[in-house]
């Protein structure tokens, strides 16, 4: 691809165009035929984030939602163990209590 087409897509695309119309354009003008996957790739690489800090974001989404549901996990653990120590101490006195009525 010439440099000008090139430069012709990163400007385009920096604007805000379409991949499929900047490829059409790039067609028409140049005689290049570029694949819309490659223009959406300049694209990406012109908005400042590269695959591997996409990956890094997911992984770290993912690592952050597993954290967060062992959290809840935890919290709703620690109050069904309030209450059952709670209901254990409730009832083992009525417990003992009838023992000794009987």
């Amino acid at each position: 691809m010439a440099s000008e087409a090139l430069e012709f897509a990163k400007g385009t695309l920096t604007t805000g165009a379409q991949p499929a119309i900047v490829r059409k354009l790039l067609q028409d003008k140049f005689g290049t035929n570029l694949m819309g996957k490659n223009l959406i790739n300049i694209k990406q690489t012109l908005q400042g984030k590269s695959q591997e800090e996409w990956e890094a974001t997911a992984e770290y989404l993912q690592k952050l939602k597993k954290w967060f549901r062992a959290a809840l996990y935890a919290v709703a653990e620690e109050d069904f163990a309030e209450e059952k120590s709670k209901l254990l101490t409730q009832y083992g006195k009525m417990v003992a209590a009838y023992f000794e009525e009987n």
